[in-house]
């Protein structure tokens, strides 16, 4: 079974694990929410564990605001 985490990177200098989640959606909930809250100054990385971890960034299209809103 997949474990789903997120790496927080605070101040792009100090890394924080927040996890696991349920579900993706539960992961990209928080990762919106910490960013709404602190804004763009930390680094946001979702990490999956399987038999290997492995880490990616979201998008800056994940953070943006959908146009009209």
């Amino acid at each position: 079974m997949k474990k789903l985490y997120l790496v927080i990177v605070l101040g792009d200098v100090e890394p924080i694990l927040a996890g696991p989640f349920e579900t993706e959606q539960m992961r990209d909930d928080h990762a919106a929410l910490h960013r709404e809250l602190e804004g763009d100054k930390d680094g946001i990385y979702k990490l999956d564990i399987n038999n290997v971890p492995s880490i990616s960034a979201y998008p800056a299209s994940f953070f943006m605001e959908p146009e009209g809103e």
